[in-house]
């Protein structure tokens, strides 16, 4: 996980499952952000490229009540759902079948993450 930030950050860190990953920044910028007039405006936005770093399609993610769903920026039809983000990206690779140009994109606003 790299952060990229105008202001204060988390430290970058290694995760082994991107659900971890996820769940950790999120915990993270939570923490840093709490009752924070920052927090109000502030956004955490995952650009996730599994694939490859170059990508034509942006899916975008966001929750479910069974999971994610992830639907091309472009409006296309493309739509996808997975019980967890690795299942989300397997369904994606199997799609593709071997063109895998896709990256996912996920913007939270601060506000909307849950404290600890």
């Amino acid at each position: 996980m790299t952060y990229i930030s105008d202001s204060r950050a988390p430290r970058d860190f290694k995760s082994p499952g991107l659900s971890d990953c996820v769940k950790r920044a999120s915990d993270e910028i939570a923490a840093l952000y709490a009752g924070t007039v920052a927090g109000t405006h502030a956004e955490l936005q995952f650009a996730i490229y599994p694939f490859s770093e170059g990508a034509s399609v942006i899916l975008d993610v966001t929750v479910t009540s069974d999971g994610y769903s992830a639907s091309d920026l472009k409006g296309e039809g493309l739509r996808f759902e997975g019980k967890t983000l690795e299942v989300l990206i397997d369904r994606v690779r199997a799609s593709f079948a071997g063109h895998n140009n896709a990256m996912f994109r996920w913007v939270i606003p601060v506000s909307q993450l849950p404290l600890k």
